[in-house]
């Protein structure tokens, strides 16, 4: 039986609660957009440290179109062809009904189904840890991902051998998120610590 909440919930805001630690620091690979954001918020302020290693990832920037049935059309052919490469991709999704959509067309092309893999909403699991070892196996030579949300963002999704081999990890969005930050922690799954990789952002 559903029982009446017997305590306040939501009393105090995120910012505040953060605000309440004597020291706060962190590091992100994202967050100089928003750096006048954190000083004005927190005061505290960010500082840019160049990467021990070489990016090597290859960003085909913003694809827009007319419609969106040529968007899902150019969109389906890159997955397809970039699959029998035998490179892993991870797929970024709006919502699971578009996930669901994805999973159906790549099925209908004769993809099968133990090379894909969903995290969405509704397949989400309650450990973030198995979460996260799930976003691991995106690495995968021929594995194709796809996700709604960021779960398990802090992992690093190690390639196999011979997915490296074939040019990483490839990242698709297949929609523009408000966000600019919300693209480069997307986008910047693939050519991690050197890796090779590549992304490309659908709209």
């Amino acid at each position: 039986e559903i029982k009446a909440p017997n305590e306040t919930m939501g009393s105090i805001s995120l910012q505040k609660y953060f605000m309440g630690y004597g020291t706060m620091t962190g590091m992100s690979g994202s967050v100089l957009p928003v750096a006048d954001e954190l000083y004005a918020t927190y005061d505290v302020r960010t500082v840019a440290i160049e990467p021990s290693r070489e990016i090597n990832r290859v960003d085909q920037g913003l694809r827009i179109y007319a419609t969106d049935g040529a968007k899902r059309g150019a969109l389906a052919r890159q997955l397809l062809e970039t699959h029998q490469t035998g490179r892993p991709i991870l797929l970024g999704v709006q919502n699971v009904t578009e996930a669901e959509k994805y999973k159906q067309l790549l099925l209908a092309n004769g993809i099968d189904e133990q090379h894909i893999q969903m995290l969405t909403a509704r397949d989400a699991l309650e450990d973030s840890f198995e979460e996260a070892k799930l976003v691991s196996h995106a690495g995968q030579a021929g594995k194709i991902t796809i996700a709604t949300n960021m779960a398990g963002r802090g992992t690093d999704i190690k390639l196999a051998p011979e997915a490296a081999a074939q040019g990483g990890l490839h990242v698709i969005m297949s929609y523009i998120p408000e966000s600019t930050r919300a693209i480069q922690q997307f986008v910047g799954r693939a050519g991690r610590l050197g890796d090779p990789g590549s992304s490309a952002v659908y709209g």
